[in-house]
């Protein structure tokens, strides 16, 4: 399962933008790689899609533009102390979604 996991362990609020994934080395290239959170999620960033996850902490599913995602990574705000673990991210086409925040179902989406 793939997971973005974000803490913050201060006594203030933290407002950022995650755009670029930890750097790794390619050992097929030679070379430390660094790639965008879109890509790392696999994520095509096309105009009509959606990424959409679930909120293990708040228990819902979150719908944010595939494209915005892509170009210019995933905005958070996180107060004290406070975390978040995402998961179960997926690209899904602009008629397959909501724009709320939903309970989580369970159910795949078809």
């Amino acid at each position: 399962m793939d997971a973005l996991v974000l803490v913050h362990n201060r006594r203030a609020t933290v407002r950022g933008v995650v755009h670029r994934a930890v750097p790794y080395r390619d050992r097929a290239k030679g070379e430390r790689v660094r790639d965008t959170l879109g890509a790392v999620l696999g994520l095509t960033g096309a105009p009509d899609t959606f990424c959409r996850f679930r909120d293990l902490r708040s228990g819902l599913d979150r719908v944010h533009c595939g494209r915005e995602l892509c170009e210019r990574g995933f905005e958070v705000e996180l107060g004290p102390y406070e975390y978040r673990v995402l998961v179960d991210f997926r690209e899904v086409r602009d008629d397959e979604v909501g724009s709320e925040g939903v309970e989580y179902t369970g159910r795949a989406i078809t």
